[in-house]
């Protein structure tokens, strides 16, 4: 992994596995690389670790009504009647927790992560499968998903990794599982 470094065209430091625009001391934009050198100097000397993405489900809503549907945990459980359009947001985070717009491209620069992924949700207990596409835009997606019957549900990493050679290009994902009921009498 490359150490740490300040690109002055960017005006962003390179650590944990991408450019960085934003001092995460300040929350503010870099002053110059005087300040990005002083950053720079209090971080470990030993080799950074392996760079790792992470998909998390931010927020989920009713499409038709905008009512919130609680992600619930500990298995990240969505519960809400069958036939209704359900939006889930997610975003892409680095090991840390902060939102990733662009990723590294293999090459020492950055490329924005900005990609479509046809996602196969597999159904539980003899349910369905169901496909959606997931657009992201700058790290962020919010997908759609409408299941026509009552049933489970359950996406992991192994779907959101299907198509990922590269291992260092895999996501973690702890999944969603998906609980499609009848409506209430």
């Amino acid at each position: 992994m490359r150490l740490p470094y300040y690109d002055a065209g960017q005006n962003a430091v390179f650590f944990g596995g991408a450019l960085n625009p934003i001092n995460p001391n300040t929350g503010e934009p870099w002053e110059g690389e005087e300040e990005a050198a002083a950053f720079i100097a209090t971080l470990p000397t030993e080799p950074e670790k392996a760079f790792q993405l992470t998909l998390v489900a931010t927020a989920a809503r009713l499409k038709a009504s905008g009512e919130a549907v609680e992600i619930q945990a500990p298995f990240n459980l969505l519960t809400f009647n069958f036939g209704e359009a359900l939006e889930v947001d997610v975003e892409v985070q680095d090991g840390r927790g902060n939102l990733l717009t662009h990723i590294p491209d293999g090459e020492g620069g950055l490329t924005p992560l900005n990609q479509t992924y046809t996602l196969p949700i597999p159904g539980l207990f003899g349910t369905s499968m169901e496909v959606i596409d997931v657009v992201f835009v700058e790290g962020k997606a919010t997908a759609e998903v409408t299941f026509p019957t009552p049933g489970v549900w359950r996406i992991d990493k192994d779907q959101v990794n299907m198509h990922i050679a590269e291992p260092e290009n895999r996501f973690a994902f702890s999944g969603l599982e998906f609980k499609a009921k009848r409506p209430a009498a």
